[in-house]
């Protein structure tokens, strides 16, 4: 059940796929385009990493498409298990929080 409940959250992610393929055919500059930040919907699109890599890292993970797939996911798990639904969003978007971080804190170490 929880496969199921990461499968269907994670379906708003396609639809930023599609977005970044419709830029692609649309003609955009292959000079401006990026794979980790294919269209405008977070911050980190907007900045250079070279600048600073963690600061690029973490304004990168704050997606809107992202915020909606960790909603979903929350909003899945309190409808099956018997979690509340606010503890169900603290764990969910804390663990991405953790993840988040200590992933751009490695990136930003090994750059």
């Amino acid at each position: 059940m929880s496969l199921a409940i990461v499968i269907y959250a994670a379906l708003p992610l396609m639809l930023k796929t599609l977005l970044a393929m419709l830029s692609v055919a649309a003609g955009i500059s292959p000079d401006s385009f990026s794979f980790q930040n294919p269209v405008a919907t977070n911050p980190g699109y907007f900045m250079t990493p070279a600048n600073n890599v963690f600061l690029y890292s973490v304004a990168s993970a704050v997606d809107i498409f992202m915020i909606w797939t960790l909603a979903l996911t929350a909003i899945g798990f309190t409808c099956v298990s018997k979690v509340k639904r606010g503890t169900s969003f603290a764990i969910v978007f804390g663990w991405w929080a953790v993840f988040t971080v200590v992933g751009a804190a490695l990136g930003a170490a090994f750059s």
